[in-house]
């Protein structure tokens, strides 16, 4: 099962394990946006919520990649069209 990680505005960061998710919790570093009602991680004196989606506490910054200037980008921006004779790519 994997769990969705979510920056401190919302914006998802990436998927990482149940484990991974948990520890994030029990450090504190994280906090439970939605868990699963139907199932528990379970020790044996306690019982956790099983989560699948948490919020890092802490804004992480994420550098933007741009796209990669090439010909086939750029016909896929212009929809097929060829910007110097008009004809298009899938006639």
């Amino acid at each position: 099962r994997s769990v969705l990680v979510l920056n401190a505005d919302f914006t998802p960061l990436t998927v990482c394990s149940v484990e991974r998710a948990f520890m994030l919790l029990y450090l504190e570093k994280a906090d439970m946006v939605v868990d699963i009602k139907d199932k528990a991680l379970r020790s044996i004196t306690e019982s956790f919520a099983f989560p699948s989606v948490v919020k890092i506490k802490r804004y992480v910054s994420v550098p933007y990649k741009g796209v990669v200037l090439n010909k086939q980008n750029i016909f896929k921006r212009d929809n097929g069209s060829c910007q110097y004779c008009g004809t298009t790519l899938f006639t």
